[in-house]
């Protein structure tokens, strides 16, 4: 078999130089990698080490970044509820862009204003919302219950009263409040508390 003997690579007899490396070739025939005997102890390291890559290392990253209009990584509930983000959002294909901004945290629930912004970045003050984030069952999570008229004792409760008559609440989707906890924290819509 003939080598390089610059680098070690395996050529033909018949080339002119290592497509590898580009040295001048004077092939040379081994039985075996290691009966070479010549002294450059670099050149017998990289002829022992044949299929390692030993070529210029590549200019392009390999595992490129994420895009920077990529979802970020879900956080879980219990970040939510023990240290909440100070503000959030997320692209509703209905309604725009839904922001979310932390006005309370206290040993009961967790509270966010959630504003929404159309495509052209004006406020819709329509789907301006309070949403609470229940810890526990308390004295106001009752009084929100009795309120809105649920029969279940939900986590989370908003005042976007259009989305808690019976249609809409079989349909969650389309609640764009609970659709920002899903996609950031995986809190289902309407989970109980």
């Amino acid at each position: 078999m003939p080598y390089c003997r610059e680098c070690g690579n395996e050529i033909q007899e018949d080339w002119v130089s290592c497509p590898l490396c580009g040295a001048k070739t004077r092939a040379y025939n081994v039985e075996s990698k290691n009966d070479l005997e010549f002294g450059d102890e670099n050149l017998m390291e990289r002829v022992r080490n044949i299929g390692e890559a030993t070529g210029p290392k590549p200019t392009e990253k390999l595992v490129k970044p994420p895009e920077p209009d990529s979802n970020p990584r879900q956080k879980s509930m219990s970040q939510l509820l023990t240290r909440p983000l100070t503000e959030f959002n997320y692209v509703n294909d209905i309604f725009g862009t839904v922001y979310y901004e932390l006005i309370n945290d206290n040993e009961d629930y967790v509270t966010y204003i959630v504003k929404v912004r159309g495509n052209d970045n004006e406020l819709i003050p329509r789907w301006t919302a309070l949403v609470w984030i229940f810890k526990r069952e308390c004295e106001y999570h009752t009084e929100l219950m009795d309120m809105h008229k649920l029969s279940t004792p939900e986590r989370v409760i908003h005042t976007t009263t259009a989305f808690t008559c019976k249609y809409m609440r079989k349909r969650g989707i389309l609640d764009y409040i609970l659709n920002g906890f899903e996609k950031h924290f995986g809190l289902a819509p309407y989970s109980a508390l």
